[in-house]
């Protein structure tokens, strides 16, 4: 278990990491500033619906 959570977080490490070609992070800064804003409230929300429907 404990390596699927440390294949994960490497994946996510290489998703944000500037010297990486195609990326997450490549790909979001090449977006415009208000697709940048529209995707960081879209997670937000998408996570905090995740969060309230587990607390019923």
């Amino acid at each position: 278990m404990s390596d699927l959570l440390v294949d994960d977080l490497e994946w996510m490490v290489a998703q944000w990491a500037p010297e990486t070609e195609g990326n997450y992070r490549q790909e979001l800064l090449a977006e415009s500033d208000q697709e940048g804003l529209r995707r960081m409230l879209f997670g937000m929300g998408s996570l905090s619906l995740g969060e309230l429907a587990g607390s019923a």
